[in-house]
């Protein structure tokens, strides 16, 4: 496993340099851990590609997409950022 062993930050600064590098992975949506957006706004505006939760060691997929929908719930996370 490429991210073994390190702490969950580490886990999103990592996974956003390696698989996102041409897009924005900085910017904190609600308590959402990482999402992926455009690096400049499109005819669409500025709308997130990718909402992630990271997780480190081995989860059941379906227990983490769970957790995933109970935290956008939760928070009440909009789908698009305050501007």
């Amino acid at each position: 496993m490429k991210y073994k062993n390190i702490r969950e930050e580490e886990l999103k600064n990592k996974v956003g340099a390696d698989w996102f590098k041409q897009f924005d992975t900085t910017e904190i949506l609600g308590n959402i851990d990482f999402t992926v957006f455009p690096k400049q706004d499109s005819i669409f505006g500025r709308t997130p590609l990718l909402w992630v939760e990271a997780k480190t060691g081995n989860f059941d997929i379906s227990t983490m997409f769970v957790q995933f929908v109970l935290t956008i719930g939760k928070a009440r996370t909009p789908f698009i950022p305050n501007s």
